[in-house]
């Protein structure tokens, strides 16, 4: 069945309308506040109970009792202890607790002690295990394998958990009070009636491990030191747009800029369930809509919608919001984020490590917490919309692992995400009922890099000798380049637009594996004119290439390039860097020559139209002064003359190099330094002395 749409507000005014016009968005707010302080049966929107906006459709729904369950599970002989014991818990007033107790710890221990099936090699994930009926998927089959090879994640080892200070002494407080003290109305105080009991148990009862922005935001004190005002916490109540506005950053940013990331999904993430859910991931959203509007309102709006995006973004990680959409609006922030004036200034990792902090914490690497998240966000929801919820979840704490590792690229700086965090049998992951698209492109990232991380690790303990490491990267090149060909080369319709995405991500995995290796090759003998490091070069002068022609020529790139994200033009980057490697090392076939360095020559061109369309502040206009320096170098190394090339195609240095370019020394401009000082990722750590025991040593390894 179809989702139903949901009505937030009836009609929007113009930004310059009275403002009885806003008594929607008042409503909404009122209501939303409401809920904060349980009044959930009063608070209404457009004329609706609140419980009844996001699903309308009642079902009848067979609630599961762990105490039948139970019975029916242990034998008949069982002894009267155990019945006496199952009598009491069942007469208890805290039986919700100690069931709640006794289900999390079964769950913990059957993580800890027993793999799942999910991690043997070979083994085809066909969900999630949920006690949910499962008969109602054949409206979204699985997707047939397109790789037909083994689930290189089963050979990580899984996080251990370890009891926390904090969870002993909770318990045993809890041991210690009274049954009534775990009701906070009934909460026992000392002796003296200072009331040290009941701060005890106040500070060591956790909270709800989901929270909506809109609580926490009409909760807050007014002696706060970081105070959000609720009038302008989002650019609708803050009367800076309207619903027409909305609707076009929303599509913009589904049609440009989520294809690339894959993070949202487009049937949740409407405009009104995003309002109504975080008004700071509708504040992200609306902003980077907005960055790739070309009405000239839209231009002159952007920075301020981008600067209350990143208010109620900062006030999100200040205020300890606990959501998954707070998790999504720092990811997608930080992916569009403007560039800083100086690089090693950008704050991305305080902001990522927040979100990786804030996942471990809501449970979502956990498949038992994903389940119950989705049941207790949409309770009353259908399977399938649960199902898709799910997915909602588990590929959030997919991209947290995967933008943890992606932005170490910027600079060389490793977070916190583990290899062994990852959920059992990613690469299989987007087989799943209700996931979209782009979730191959997830799956696929996710393999290839534990592949490139397993050939890293036998590079390191490998032989460090020209054929050792000739033949090592042989093998690994091999691997990878089998993996892209098959998982890219499918011509399944719902998933076709994503595969030159994901090929061009995989292309740059590659080259890194290319990277590393011409660097041992480089430590072994500082000539380079080694037969076997020529052999390497041209490999990756090949791959090069081919990312450049994905990146300048494909047509599903093209079409979005408006909503290319930073990492992406540092991909380019560095693929020109290494066609200038090659090209100045020689030995390499005129004709590839030509075709080489036409391409580079493109890349000005390509990234000027783009510049063109996106504001001041976004990334391209940096890469496209980069690229200009990058294509000036290649008409030192080579002299191509082409008649039906316009005049503008020789670049002057002089002429396009930006200020800040021209006061660098002129000789840091060879691109045969950037591969010394490591540039674009190139200089990776040194493996020869390094103990690897396993994936997890690698995580210090910063690639894309």
């Amino acid at each position: 069945m179809p989702p139903r749409k949901i009505v937030l507000w009836s009609k929007l005014p113009a930004v310059t309308g009275p403002a009885n016009r806003w008594r929607p968005i008042i409503q909404a707010n009122t209501a939303l506040r409401a809920l904060a302080v349980g009044q959930r049966d009063s608070a209404v929107i457009g004329g609706s109970p609140v419980r009844d906006v996001l699903h309308r459709d009642r079902h009848a729904v067979t609630l599961f009792d762990p105490i039948e369950a139970v019975k029916k599970a242990v034998p008949t002989s069982k002894p009267d202890s155990l019945e006496k014991l199952l009598a009491r818990i069942n007469e208890s007033p805290v039986k919700d607790q100690v069931i709640a107790a006794i289900v999390k710890s079964l769950n913990n221990g059957s993580d800890n002690l027993s793999p799942p099936l999910t991690d043997s090699p070979g083994f085809q994930n066909q969900g999630l295990e949920v006690s949910i009926d499962t008969t109602t998927r054949s409206e979204s089959p699985e997707l047939p394998d397109t790789t037909q090879v083994p689930c290189p994640c089963f050979k990580l080892e899984r996080e251990s958990h370890v009891v926390s200070p904090l969870q002993i002494m909770a318990a045993a407080i809890a041991a210690d009070l009274p049954t009534t003290s775990l009701c906070p109305s009934h909460t026992s105080r000392s002796k003296d009636g200072n009331g040290l009991d009941e701060r005890l148990v106040e500070y060591l009862t956790p909270r709800s491990t989901h929270q909506k922005d809109w609580h926490v935001l009409a909760s807050q004190s007014n002696n706060t030191t970081l105070k959000l005002e609720s009038t302008a916490c989002d650019p609708v109540t803050a009367r800076l747009v309207d619903q027409s506005d909305v609707s076009l950053y929303f599509d913009l940013f589904f049609k440009m800029r989520n294809p690339l990331v894959g993070l949202l999904d487009p049937v949740l993430h409407t405009p009104e369930s995003v309002y109504n859910a975080s008004f700071t991931l509708f504040s992200v959203i609306c902003a980077l809509g907005c960055a790739i509007s070309t009405r000239p309102r839209d231009r002159i709006l952007y920075p301020t919608l981008l600067s209350l995006a990143e208010a109620s973004m900062m006030w999100s990680i200040a205020a300890s919001v606990k959501s998954l959409e707070i998790i999504q609006a720092i990811i997608c922030m930080k992916y569009w984020a403007p560039l800083h004036q100086r690089q090693a200034d950008d704050p991305y990792w305080l902001h990522l490590g927040h979100a990786a902090q804030l996942a471990k914490e809501l449970g979502i690497n956990r498949p038992s917490a994903v389940t119950e998240q989705a049941n207790a966000l949409a309770p009353d929801a259908s399977t399938e919309f649960k199902e898709r919820m799910m997915r909602n979840i588990e590929r959030t704490w997919l991209y947290v692992f995967i933008a943890d590792k992606s932005f170490g690229i910027a600079t060389g700086r490793s977070l916190i995400v583990g290899w062994n965090e990852l959920p059992p049998c990613p690469c299989q992951w987007w087989k799943k009922p209700m996931t979209n698209p782009s979730d191959r492109m997830i799956s696929g990232l996710i393999e290839i890099r534990v592949q490139l991380l397993e050939a890293l690790k036998q590079l390191g303990r490998g032989i460090k000798t020209p054929e050792a490491v000739l033949s090592w990267h042989s093998k690994a090149f091999e691997a990878l380049e089998s993996t892209r060909n098959k998982a890219c080369s499918t011509h399944d319709p719902r998933i076709a637009t994503s595969l030159p995405i994901l090929a061009f991500y995989m292309d740059h995995s590659i080259m890194v594996l290319n990277a590393q290796a011409m660097r041992d090759l480089k430590n072994i003998d500082e000539e380079v004119r080694c037969a076997e490091f020529l052999t390497v070069s041209r490999r990756a002068f090949d791959v090069a290439r081919r990312a450049l022609e994905l990146a300048l020529s494909d047509s599903t790139m093209r079409e979005l390039r408006l909503g290319w994200h930073n990492n992406q033009f540092i991909m380019v980057a560095h693929a020109m860097t290494e066609i200038l490697h090659a090209i100045k090392r020689g030995n390499l076939p005129p004709a590839d020559v030509v075709d080489a360095a036409t391409k580079v020559r493109s890349v000005p061109r390509h990234l000027e139209d783009m510049a063109q369309e996106l504001p001041d502040t976004s990334a391209v206009h940096f890469y496209t002064a980069l690229s200009r320096v990058f294509a000036s170098q290649v008409e030192k190394f080579v002299n191509v003359e082409d008649q039906n090339t316009d005049q503008d195609a020789g670049i002057d240095t002089n002429l396009f190099v930006p200020e800040w370019l021209k006061e660098v020394n002129g000789g840091s401009l060879d691109p045969a330094l950037w591969f010394d000082v490591g540039f674009l990722s190139v200089e990776q750590p040194s493996f020869g002395n390094a103990d690897l025991g396993g994936v997890e040593d690698l995580d210090n390894l910063t690639f894309n």
